[in-house]
């Protein structure tokens, strides 16, 4: 068995190793002679980098077929691309467009007596009553209970339904039209009240600096969007005279219903701060001034959208050339708390857990590496499903490429991290990070 190392000797090694790099030339000094890094052609803005590897338009990395931008670009205004083709869908790495962006969790609710579905369908309905573009006739993408029926996990299309859905948090509904049919019905003022959460794992994501084309209506998720609610007999222009009394308004989107343009009560808001203010004392700024609008005759209630301030994770820059080397920093961004749960990325693919036999042998594997840290409680590799089509499967199914262990205390965890990422496995540079426990338990990757 190995010495057991103390942090301090531990870090005094990675000291020692990094002080052998000083002299190493950084990437960015390194000129590159016709380099289109992160350069995308026009039209291709929106196109991840594992889509357009996937599409078979662009070369691989160090393949010498040339890229041919003009006939890219002429593509893109032919209309090849399409809102729903592979390489427009969503960025997963763009957190507006996470899946935990897109995830509720409605807890504390005994769904063994109400049913789940008339919640769900409730959902459904308030959103396609707004006239907005991102709601729809179907705006859930999927639903399911938790195995103790005391919490319902629910997926919607877009970020901006969750974060609207969100916005009903306590609300109370009656006990008896969301029932179960078997349930006894109770007494008419009996009430379920809504408590609606966001995932732990979910990060909200600064927005860039406003341009003057942007539109004053349209509110982007943001640690800086607050809900109001507002009355329903007041005009729009009501609501943003009373609050511009107390500050500036960058943006304002008032929530109305399809066809008679009434107003439902909700609206989005954005205030104007001083440039070049902090995220933290904007944030301090804006609790002060949501207070203040709790005040305003016109006004219920006020509070953020999108964060709990000091426990949601927050990233202050989007992710790019520029900003990576801060990010892997923990700079520009919330760092993770230390937990028991640890996620492994870049280890495995979804052809290497198709056949039953190469599955447990992965799960094994890992499993007797990683109980060298410490005592594995228990461990999820997402598998592919069994009409699994080869490139495709990773972008709809949750988690699939990561693997999920629970340990019994933070320590191993810790040791296992710092153990365990920059090894190679299967060829392939492990990467490994904390995963909130809350998350892990109830299956949302």
């Amino acid at each position: 068995r190995k010495p057991e190392i103390s942090p301090e000797e531990l870090i005094a090694s990675y000291q020692k190793s990094l002080k052998e790099l000083e002299n190493v030339e950084p990437l960015e000094s390194i000129k590159i002679i016709d380099s289109r890094w992160g350069v995308k052609p026009k039209g291709f803005e929106n196109v991840t980098a594992q889509r357009a590897k996937l599409s078979g338009l662009f070369p691989l990395p160090g393949y010498p077929r040339p890229v041919d931008f003009t006939k890219l670009e002429g593509s893109a205004s032919e209309g090849i691309l399409s809102s729903n083709d592979i390489l427009n869908d969503a960025s997963k790495i763009d957190p507006i467009d996470a899946r935990s962006s897109k995830i509720l969790v409605i807890r504390d609710i005994d769904f063994e007596k109400i049913n789940y579905l008339k919640i769900v369908e409730f959902f459904n309905d308030y959103l396609k009553r707004i006239d907005i573009d991102q709601t729809s006739m179907h705006n859930i993408d999927s639903k399911r209970k938790t195995k103790d029926d005391k919490n319902l996990i629910i997926q919607f299309v877009n970020s901006t339904c969750a974060t609207i859905i969100a916005s009903l948090d306590t609300l109370k509904l009656p006990f008896n039209l969301y029932k179960e049919d078997s349930e006894p019905a109770k007494d008419s003022e009996e009430k379920i009240q809504l408590k609606i959460q966001r995932p732990k794992e979910y990060v909200v994501q600064t927005v860039s600096k406003k341009q003057d084309d942007d539109d004053f209506t349209k509110v982007i998720d943001s640690p800086t969007k607050i809900t109001l609610m507002v009355s329903p007999d007041k005009t729009e222009t009501e609501i943003i005279d009373q609050i511009k009394t107390i500050n500036g308004v960058k943006s304002f989107q008032l929530l109305r219903e399809i066809g008679t343009k009434e107003s439902l009560g909700m609206a989005f808001v954005e205030f104007e701060v001083p440039e070049g203010t902090s995220l933290q004392k904007t944030i301090d700024l804006l609790e002060g001034l949501i207070e203040k609008v709790r005040s305003c005759s016109y006004i219920t209630n006020s509070f953020f959208s999108c964060i709990i301030p000091n426990q949601t994770s927050i990233q202050d820059c989007a992710i790019d050339m520029d900003t990576l080397k801060l990010l892997v920093r923990n700079e520009n961004v919330s760092a993770h708390p230390k937990l028991r749960v640890i996620q492994l990325i870049n280890m495995v693919t979804a052809r290497d857990l198709v056949e039953d036999s190469n599955y447990h042998f992965i799960q094994q594997d890992i499993h007797q590496e990683v109980s060298k840290f410490g005592k594995v409680v228990s461990m999820k590799i997402p598998r592919p499903a069994n009409d699994y089509t080869p490139g495709l499967a990773q972008f709809t199914q949750p988690g699939l490429g990561k693997v999920y262990v629970e340990l019994d205390d933070e320590e191993s965890s810790m040791k296992a991290i710092m153990e365990l990422a920059g090894r190679y496995y299967n060829d392939r540079v492990v990467l490994c990070s904390f995963y909130d426990e809350g998350d892990y338990l109830n299956g949302i990757f």
